[in-house]
């Protein structure tokens, strides 16, 4: 359960805490402080709405509809409006991508942008998807202060222990690149599977009687 909250409504509330706070700032200038109260009332409506279908056991998520390439152009959107300019780059088709490996990328670079914009003090960063042969890779680069992935028992933490535990589900794996003063760099590789392939063995033919 905690990992499910974490994921949705806790980056929604940090992100909306951040927003507000600018928008309070006297030195924040009106129509910047009218656009960001506007975002923290979008997102405290989506965080609602996701809490109330997790509570009746529907978890929907924060994974918007459409393909992966939609949800992380949201996630980039989202970045540079909490003050982080980002970039996303895609290669390749993803033909074969399941519905989990896909919630884990978007998941993953959700949490790597929050993290930069929360704890790294980044001026920028870059979110690239590329299929490679039977593999789907994501890399979220920033260039803030880095940290040490051995000592990230707080903060960033908990969020890349329960991404990492979910890439074990998928059959992947999720390694963090940082040190302190170096930025960082988050990738998740999962398998993509062949569409040419049946999912599951045909049933077997009855003999005759």
């Amino acid at each position: 359960m905690g990992t499910q909250i974490h994921d949705g409504a806790g980056q929604a509330l940090a992100g909306i805490v951040m927003l507000l706070q600018s928008a309070a700032d006297p030195s924040t200038a009106p129509a910047q402080r009218h656009a960001q109260t506007a975002t923290a009332l979008e997102m405290a409506s989506a965080a609602l709405t996701q809490t109330r279908m997790f509570l009746r056991g529907l978890d929907g998520g924060e994974v918007p509809d459409g393909p992966l390439t939609v949800g992380l152009q949201s996630a980039v959107a989202k970045a540079a409006r909490l003050g982080l300019p980002t970039e996303l780059h895609v290669h390749g088709a993803l033909d074969g991508l399941d519905d989990e490996a896909g919630a884990l990328l978007l998941r993953a670079a959700q949490e790597a942008l929050a993290n930069a914009v929360r704890h790294a003090g980044a001026t920028r960063a870059v979110v690239t998807l590329t299929a490679l042969g039977d593999e789907a890779h994501l890399d979220v680069v920033d260039d803030g202060v880095g940290f040490s992935p051995a000592r990230a028992d707080g903060g960033t933490g908990f969020g890349l222990r329960a991404l990492a535990t979910r890439a074990e589900r998928c059959r992947g794996a999720l390694t963090v690149d940082s040190e302190p003063g170096d930025g960082t760099t988050i990738h998740v590789c999962v398998p993509l599977s062949d569409p040419a392939l049946p999912t599951e063995a045909p049933p077997p033919q009855g003999g005759s009687a």
